[in-house]
């Protein structure tokens, strides 16, 4: 029979070696934290905010956007992550242009009002879908 002897220093190798690579470490902070930071977005959205603020806030999240890395490949969930932070990327980028018709429309009267309904919905419900992917972002990061 055969024995080995394991020094500490070996087993330290073997268990360092069992955690995530730096590059999913990385990756999953800077998408948690655009996570983090467009569930803001859509509670601002709720509160009334100045077009002004809703094209700041886009702005940030967008640079945010663009130093999220590739999703590493070892990473299980990475097609569903980057395919949902994409999606949310896509309704981010949508709200100053719908806030701006919002803004356009809100202060008009009868032959706008079913517009401005119309807009009203869409806007509520692009807080609604910011708020469901931001879940689905959080679920699949916790794989």
């Amino acid at each position: 029979m055969r024995t080995s002897i394991i020094t500490v220093s070996t087993l330290l190798i073997l268990v360092v070696g069992c955690g995530p690579t730096p590059q999913v470490v990385e990756f999953k902070a800077k998408v948690k934290t655009y996570t983090e930071e467009s569930r803001a977005f859509a509670k601002l959205l709720e509160t009334g905010p100045s077009r002004a603020q809703v094209n700041a806030s886009a702005d940030k999240l967008m640079d945010l956007y663009t130093h999220i890395p590739r999703a590493p490949g070892e990473l299980k969930s990475a097609a569903e992550i980057s395919r949902n932070v994409e999606e949310l990327k896509s309704q981010v980028s949508s709200c100053p242009e719908l806030i701006r018709r919002w803004f356009e429309f809100s202060g008009y009267t009868l032959d706008s009002g079913k517009a401005f309904k119309k807009i009203n919905e869409r806007y509520e419900q692009r807080i609604v879908d910011i708020r469901k992917t931001c879940d689905d972002i959080e679920a699949a990061l916790a794989k």
